[in-house]
């Protein structure tokens, strides 16, 4: 492994050992986890719409059909990422919104609202992770050249895999954290199964393909 990737991986491990210090020693609540990392979802798309912007590469039957055109546009590729600059954050936030109800309905208690779970702590915890998105977008994706490899398409699915395979485990596991009472080897052990699927879909995700057509 490169050292720009080192640092990246080591960045995410980082950020996410956050919660995990706030678990042992901030009191932080199993709420308050799945709060945070339902919040990292909204950056995880703010980070895909960018890389939907620089993706270069072309998808092969969108270029075929172009192939087919009398006219071969000046621009081929370029409608349907317009699309999907519009159309990603309206879907991703519809996703976020039916978690978010999810999470209000299950685990909030009477009286409870989302920003009153966020406190400062949650919220410097929150910034942590955000760095490391970003510190991967631009050691990866921008540095790496990564954007020559993907299409709009790919791109935009993406985060939707990285998101559902996380938070079923976590949901699931907070079910099972607080059936137990929400004890804090429960907590750490969740925080833990977070980061373990964190570095495994920043591996995956970072295995890119052979550059073809690019936009």
């Amino acid at each position: 492994m490169d050292t720009k990737r080192l640092l990246s991986t080591y960045t995410l491990i980082g950020a996410n050992l956050v919660p995990l210090f706030g678990v042992l020693f901030l009191s932080w609540s199993l709420v308050e986890i799945l709060f945070l990392f339902w919040a990292e979802t909204a950056v995880i798309g703010i980070v895909a719409f960018w890389k939907i912007v620089l993706a270069k590469k072309i998808d092969a039957r969108e270029m075929e059909a172009y192939k087919k055109m009398p006219v071969m546009p000046a621009h081929p590729g370029r409608l349907t990422k317009r699309f999907l600059l519009f159309f990603f954050p309206f879907h991703f936030g519809m996703f976020m919104l039916g978690h978010a109800i999810f999470l209000t309905s299950f685990f909030l208690d009477n009286g409870q609202t989302i920003s009153s779970v966020f406190g400062i702590s949650l919220m410097y915890s929150l910034l942590t992770l955000f760095a490391s998105h970003l510190v991967s977008f631009f050691v990866n994706y921008v540095g790496k050249k990564e954007y020559h490899d993907m299409t709009p398409q790919v791109v935009m699915i993406q985060p939707y895999k990285r998101v559902v395979m996380m938070h079923i485990t976590v949901l699931f596991g907070g079910i099972v954290v607080s059936a137990l009472g929400s004890p804090v080897v429960a907590l750490v052990i969740l925080v833990l199964m977070k980061i373990a699927l964190d570095l495994f879909a920043h591996k995956k995700e970072h295995a890119v393909d052979p550059v073809s057509s690019t936009l």
